[in-house]
């Protein structure tokens, strides 16, 4: 029993340090421009299913999809973007059973930016958008902009 108790106590420990190492999040210009600035996101037209913790601290956008990009969140806890959680500027894309929050400032100001959800209709983005949670934002909670939308 103490040896079984042992081999659990070493895992945990490892378990413990591994877990305590936090990264920087990279911050990689997208060529989606707002203010004059080309915004920066941490994560751009990501492949396969975006799933977790998404900490895009630093970074104007969590995640970017660009026109003909394809995607799906699921899942997923977004948060700490000053300008948008997610952007599908042009894409097709779902997001779906995620956590969106923490978009804009730190502290909120006045600012016009810190939306949790932005799809551009005009840039031709299409997809869906279901059974989201999105709280803390500074601008909007979803944005769908454009004509030709459903609800």
């Amino acid at each position: 029993m103490n040896r079984i108790f042992f081999v659990i106590a070493v895992v945990l420990t490892v378990l413990t340090i591994s877990t305590s190492n936090s990264q920087a999040t990279t911050c990689t210009p997208t060529g989606f421009v707002r203010d004059s600035i080309n915004l920066t996101a941490a994560q751009i037209n990501p492949i396969g299913t975006v799933s977790g913790d998404v900490d895009a601290t630093g970074c104007n956008i969590a995640i970017y999809y660009g026109p003909g990009k394809k995607g799906t969140i699921r899942r997923a806890n977004i948060h700490g973007a000053n300008y948008f959680g997610v952007v599908n500027n042009g894409g097709n894309v779902t997001i779906s059973d995620s956590m969106i929050s923490d978009i804009g400032e730190t502290p909120f100001n006045g600012t016009q930016h810190g939306v949790a959800i932005y799809f551009a209709i005009e840039g031709g983005a299409k997809g869906g958008i279901r059974d989201n949670v999105v709280w803390n934002y500074q601008k909007g909670g979803i944005t769908v902009n454009g004509s030709g939308t459903i609800g």
